[in-house]
């Protein structure tokens, strides 16, 4: 009921990412997307789209694939699967393999009474019940990698059936990493690149930079040739408007329907934020809610959402971490002068070095404060969240 007082029938600032009902609300990457459109017509087999968090990376992927479903090239599951630490192979591709066992009926409902599609159906099932009793895919009699080939043997079948149904390219499996940080000496990136070499399956994955790298299994069959990188930054602020403009539009109850926050709202969080979509988005719906609005239709204008936004976001730093009265002076200080060195910080809140160096790591590890290298000095700059509770 909230978002009716605006004219709209729900959130324009959810973090829902764009799926196949919401093409139309994509902005922006036409490079981007012709790039990638390339690459698989050029029939490269893994797709790495890499980028900071926040700067839609998801949303991205969801267009390419969505889109290339549309058209018939590739058939893509209704699901984007997410890959958490720890890793485990076998448990990760059955559910890949269950999304996609789910997915095709679901848009080929006729596929259920295909003979071929039952074989595959009928050994999914089976390995789904003995890697239930050996996850990790090791047995007393066989080595950990023992279930590596029916994986094979089933997306293999997947790519004919798909091939059957007129998909050009056979299945785009959609992957995120948003935790990976372990370069690819383990069972999991060995067992990832194996299946890289299938013919006929396609797979974008997506996470933070350096990806491609972390996933690199040495010794791998997989060429560089079959292999393909993209790198994405923060959308432009005129397209973040652009974007909530849609939105505005494809939600709207009546014709005279608004956003709650005026533009100049969205431009201070832009550039407080850098363009991270996850931060703004979430700080857009919070100050819509936060906001006593005493006329239907009133939209939010910066004066009145500073306050908000910075009660927000003091209220959540108190209540997530417990600052000490050193750790909450610095940050003062690193807000006022837009980064200091640990030195610099010592001396003017008047305090020892080692004092200022473990404040500072507290600061780092609770994400309230980022380190950049400079030459031989080290340079701590405040987050968003930071600079706007304490300006």
């Amino acid at each position: 009921m909230l978002w009716r007082q605006w004219g709209l029938k729900d959130n324009p600032y959810s973090l829902n990412e764009i799926d196949e009902t919401t093409l139309d609300l994509f902005v922006g990457r036409g490079s981007e997307i012709k790039s990638l459109q390339s690459a698989f017509a050029r029939n490269k087999r893994v797709v790495f789209i890499e980028g900071e968090r926040g700067v839609g990376k998801s949303s991205l992927g969801n267009s390419l694939r969505y889109s290339s479903m549309q058209k018939r090239l590739c058939f893509t599951p209704y699901a984007e699967i997410c890959v958490a630490q720890p890793l485990s192979f076998y448990p990760f591709i059955l559910k890949v393999l269950e999304v996609l066992n789910w997915s095709l009926p679901q848009n080929h409902p006729f596929v259920s009474r295909d003979v071929e599609f039952k074989t595959y159906e009928k050994k999914f099932r089976e390995l789904f019940e003995q890697i239930a009793i050996h996850p990790t895919g090791e047995t007393h009699s066989h080595p950990e990698d023992y279930y590596l080939g029916t994986v094979k043997e089933l997306f293999v079948s997947l790519s004919q059936i798909l091939s059957k149904l007129g998909y050009e390219y056979g299945p785009l499996i959609q992957v995120s990493f948003p935790e990976l940080n372990t370069p690819g000496k383990n069972a999991f990136q060995k067992n990832l690149s194996n299946l890289f070499v299938i013919e006929g399956v396609r797979w974008l994955l997506i996470g933070n930079p350096m990806l491609e790298e972390l996933l690199y299994y040495p010794n791998s069959e997989i060429l560089s040739d079959d292999l393909y990188k993209i790198s994405i930054n923060s959308l432009e602020l005129p397209q973040i408007h652009e974007l909530l403009l849609r939105r505005r539009d494809y939600l709207a109850l009546i014709q005279s329907a608004r956003l709650p926050l005026t533009p100049e709202v969205i431009d201070y969080l832009y550039l407080l934020s850098g363009g991270d979509l996850k931060k703004m988005f979430s700080v857009f719906e919070k100050i819509s809610e936060l906001a006593n609005v005493s006329q239907a239709a009133l939209e939010i204008d910066l004066k009145t959402a500073k306050p908000l936004i910075a009660k927000y976001f003091q209220d959540e730093i108190r209540r997530k971490w417990k600052l000490t009265a050193t750790s909450a002076e610095i940050l003062n200080l690193l807000v006022k002068e837009e980064g200091a060195s640990p030195g610099f910080i010592a001396e003017r809140i008047k305090k020892l070095r080692p004092n200022v160096s473990r404040n500072l790591m507290h600061l780092i590890q609770t994400d309230l404060v980022r380190m950049q290298a400079k030459g031989r000095h080290r340079v701590y700059y405040p987050s968003m969240e930071a600079k706007i509770a304490f300006t």
